[in-house]
């Protein structure tokens, strides 16, 4: 091996490492002890030497880190000698350019130690700001305007979309650790359990900007969504799909909120989205030991999608209720959900009666009788539910319906059953009981007189008394009976 500068190098870094033990000896000496004019390593003592093996391997290695030394100097060169984006050229000049710093955007830099490559993340940190003001700045212009035409080319799209998927698109976790999954989201775990501090990730200064780079491209009037279109494709929507399990809630809702700017402008991805959403459900549903992490914010995607669907619902639109939305109450971690995926039920619920009987009548048949915590949330689910159903619609679930209100006023678990007693105060829900009001007594008449006598707490009793006495002025006669 004759290489001049890997040997001085080479010299230089052994020099510096053996010089704590050595005294005062000069450096050039000790290096010259210890590495000959091949770059082999000699023997310190007559009595000791390194093996052959170990030789290669460290020069192996010293070998990588000089190249990765140069690596990061040659990007950080090529970083410096790019004019600014705003600097006075042609539209063709600043086209090339732009291309450029996003190629050169592309390169990951090295988070786990904030002194290394310290100015290359600058560089680049620099770089991504002058990207996306420039995005930003032509969103503003119209969007038929030359220069808009150029610069947001589909060539230049789709290198932004090469650069954000380099960016983006690692290793996403899909499980969390099996212990972990078992204390917080156990259906046996009837406790408030407080989730951990989210995981940040360190290269955020970077990824922000990419995200933003990345939501202002799919947001810009100024490129038609043909052209999105065509550099949108579904294995790009997928990967940026995979990161809603990403631990930093940043990039989840950046995530959240590009791809409902995608819904929103191609019109043709739709579908492919819809499914995507709904796969990613099933598998947090269908999964042993899946993580919640992102599950909240597909489901606000899915509420946005379903408030936009046309009356009178189609097959395919039913299928993500009856398919995904109502097994999803089955999910483990349903308190981390619950007001999203309530959200999405609701949606459907006020656009189709027979729905709505859908919803009722699988919400009743998940029923988690013995998890208390999951109960007080169905509890007030099925409320919101009963707000919109006509006395029609009773008819075909006022068996079970009545039985399980009954269940939980006798429920030990006293915000149980405070909620199924609440239901006595929400007018709407009384006027309809009174219609059917004989069996409506037949059902919950034995569990309101077993929590007068015997019900712990004070609350309850008292609640339970008021709704009785309700009852007989509703219909006495079938009190009496």
């Amino acid at each position: 091996m004759n290489d001049p500068l890997f040997e001085e190098t080479f010299q230089v870094r052994v020099g510096m490492d053996s010089s704590a033990g050595r005294g005062d000896e000069p450096r050039e000496h000790r290096a010259a002890s210890l590495v000959n004019a091949d770059g082999e390593l000699l023997e310190r003592d007559s009595s000791r030497s390194l093996s052959t093996r170990s030789t290669s391997t460290t020069l192996s290695l010293m070998r990588n880190i000089n190249s990765a030394d140069a690596l990061h100097g040659a990007y950080l060169e090529a970083f410096q000698r790019c004019p600014p984006l705003n600097a006075p050229m042609s539209m063709e000049s600043r086209k090339q350019l732009l291309l450029e710093k996003l190629k050169l955007c592309e390169i990951l830099c090295d988070f786990s130690d904030t002194r290394a490559e310290f100015l290359l993340k600058q560089a680049k940190r620099k770089a991504l700001v002058e990207v996306v003001d420039c995005v930003a700045i032509l969103s503003e212009s119209h969007k038929d305007s030359m220069e808009a035409a150029v610069l947001l080319a589909s060539d230049v799209v789709r290198a932004i979309l090469k650069t954000a998927a380099t960016n983006l698109f690692q290793v996403v976790d899909e499980f969390r650790d099996p212990g972990l999954t078992t204390i917080l989201e156990s259906d046996a775990v009837d406790v408030d359990v407080e989730p951990d501090e989210p995981v940040l990730d360190m290269a955020w200064p970077h990824l922000q900007l990419v995200y933003e780079l990345l939501y202002r491209t799919v947001s810009c009037l100024a490129i038609p969504s043909k052209t999105l279109r065509k550099c949108l494709t579904s294995s790009f929507l997928n990967s940026l799909l995979m990161l809603s399990s990403k631990e930093d809630p940043r990039q989840r809702e950046y995530v959240k909120t590009t791809l409902h700017k995608i819904y929103a402008r191609v019109t043709v991805l739709r579908p492919v989205l819809r499914k995507a959403v709904m796969d990613r459900l099933l598998f947090f549903l269908y999964t042993p030991g899946a993580a919640s992490l992102g599950v909240s914010e597909l489901l606000e995607i899915l509420g946005a999608i379903i408030h936009g669907f046309a009356v009178p619902l189609h097959e395919e639109h039913i299928k993500i209720l009856r398919q995904c939305l109502l097994p999803l109450h089955s999910a483990p971690a349903l308190w981390a959900f619950h007001m999203q995926l309530s959200f999405c039920v609701l949606q459907f619920a006020e656009k189709d009666s027979g729905v709505l009987q859908d919803c009722i009548v699988g919400l009743l048949r998940r029923w988690p009788s013995f998890h208390s915590r999951r109960e007080a949330l169905f509890v007030n689910e099925l409320e919101e539910l009963l707000e919109l159903a006509r006395p029609e619609d009773y008819e075909v679930f006022i068996e079970p319906l009545f039985f399980r209100i009954a269940e939980c006023i006798r429920s030990p678990h006293f915000q149980v059953a405070e909620r199924a007693l609440f239901f006595w105060n929400n007018e709407y829900i009384v006027e309809t009981m009174s219609i059917f009001s004989s069996q409506v007594i037949k059902k919950v008449y034995s569990a309101l007189r077993q929590n007068i006598a015997s019900h712990w707490n004070e609350s309850v009793r008292s609640i339970s008394n008021n709704v009785l006495e309700l009852l007989e002025e509703m219909d006495s006669d079938a009190v009496e009976l």
